[in-house]
C-alpha cells in the first residue's frame, strides 16, 4: 500500500522520510520534496486496498492479427475473461472450477450462522484462486523457409556428394552465416 504518488522526476515510489527533517527524499533519483506534494488522497488509498477487479485497459480497439483474435475469442467460449489489453500480448484470467465450488460450500456452511458474512470473506479469498493466461502474436515462418541449420547441412552434403565444389561450399556458407 503506498501512501505517496510516484516521484516527479523519476516516476519512483520508493520514498525515504529522514528522521529531523519534514521532506521526504527519493530513493532513486534524491528528489526532496514536501510529502503534502505528492501525498495520495484517502478516497484513492481506500480503492488501492479495497479494488479486487481486474484493470481491463483501454485499448481494446487497437489491432491485433487475426490470429490473435481467434485464439482471444476460443479462449473467451472456454470461459476466459479478458484483464488487460497491451501493446503485442492480451492477458486473459479465468477463476478455477474449485474456487466456484468452495464458494457455494462457503455460502451453504457459514450462511446461516454467519448472515451470509462468508461471502465477504470469499470475496478476499477467491483473489488466490484465480489463473492468468498471456497470449502473444507469433512470428510465424514461412514453411517453405529453411533454417539456417538446415540450409548449412543441405549444404554440407552437397558438398559431401561431390555436387559443389570446396571453393563454392565456402561461399554459400559464408552467405548463409551472414544472413544471421
Amino acid at each position: 500500500m503506498a501512501l505517496f504518488q510516484n516521484c516527479p522526476e523519476c516516476e519512483g515510489n520508493d520514498w525515504a522520510t529522514p528522521v529531523f527533517q519534514s521532506d521526504i527524499r527519493c530513493k532513486q533519483c534524491g528528489l526532496e520534496i514536501d510529502p503534502e506534494e505528492v501525498k495520495k488522497e484517502p478516497k484513492s488509498i481506500l480503492n488501492d486496498i479495497v479494488s479486487d477487479e481486474p484493470k481491463v485497459s483501454s485499448q481494446k480497439n487497437r489491432e491485433y492479427s487475426d490470429d490473435l483474435r481467434s485464439r482471444v475469442n476460443d479462449k473467451k467460449t472456454e470461459g476466459w475473461e479478458v484483464l488487460e489489453y497491451k501493446s503485442d500480448h492480451v492477458v486473459m484470467g479465468k477463476q478455477k472450477k474449485a474456487g466456484l465450488i468452495r464458494h457455494f460450500v462457503t455460502f451453504l456452511l457459514t450462511a446461516p450462522l454467519t448472515l451470509g458474512m462468508g461471502n465477504a470473506a470469499y470475496h478476499e479469498y477467491k483473489k488466490r484462486q484465480y489463473e492468468k493466461m498471456v497470449l502473444r502474436e507469433k512470428e510465424e515462418l514461412d514453411p517453405r523457409e529453411e533454417t539456417p541449420s538446415e540450409a548449412l547441412e543441405s549444404l554440407e552434403e552437397l558438398r559431401e556428394d561431390g555436387l559443389i565444389s570446396d571453393t563454392e561450399y565456402e561461399a554459400k556458407r559464408k552467405e548463409i552465416l551472414e544472413r544471421l
